[in-house]
């Protein structure tokens, strides 16, 4: 019902404010609860307009640096960028810094068009990378029983500490691999 209301019940806001909507929301009660501590983040920035907060962009990047000193966190930004079709609503006055690009810019990355075939692009571009070299298995295990799966072949080399439940990997993980623990079972 609330979905229904909300158009009617709300102030109309014609600005795309993402920089001034996030820092607000980590303000709040909810976003302090929904943006956890201690938990790595990925901002996805989806807009086919100009950022249009007040907020300089060299001001929510280090602001952006600070509020996330404990974790890593990473920008992906699907708008309209040199090769996009569908600018219509995407009109910078002459000499307006293009927010978006900025932002991107800071994080290493490219905009991602919002008007092509994203998916792609958004997995590439959407990697917080922190090696991995162990996992710790969510219920007590029989060591004799573990088997570690690299992209879907057995790997031999780790070894499992049953004080921390954790196995331990001594083979290079590369980005974008696939690592699975199971457990052998016999049929009779």
């Amino acid at each position: 019902m609330e979905i229904y209301i909300a158009p009617y019940t709300l102030g109309e806001d014609r600005n795309e404010e993402p920089f001034a909507s996030l820092y607000l929301f980590t303000s709040t009660p909810e976003g302090q609860e929904f943006l956890r501590n201690g938990v790595d983040k990925l901002y996805i920035f989806v807009s086919d307009e100009p950022e249009q907060s007040r907020i300089p962009v060299s001001t929510f990047k280090e602001w952006m640096n600070e509020y996330h000193t404990d974790v890593n966190h990473d920008v992906v930004v699907i708008g309209i960028n040199e090769q996009s079709d569908c600018d219509s609503y995407y009109s910078l006055e002459e000499d307006a810094e293009d927010r978006f690009k900025t932002l991107a810019t800071y994080y290493n990355k490219t905009i991602i068009d919002i008007c092509g075939d994203f998916q792609l692009a958004l997995a590439e571009n959407s990697f917080i990378i922190n090696p991995i070299t162990h996992m710790q298995l969510s219920e007590p295990a029989i060591e004799d029983s573990i088997v570690v799966y690299n992209n879907g072949n057995i790997e031999q080399m780790w070894y499992y500490l049953p004080e921390t439940n954790t196995v331990y990997f001594e083979f290079p993980i590369d980005g974008g691999e696939i690592v699975k623990i199971g457990y052998l079972t016999s049929t009779i």
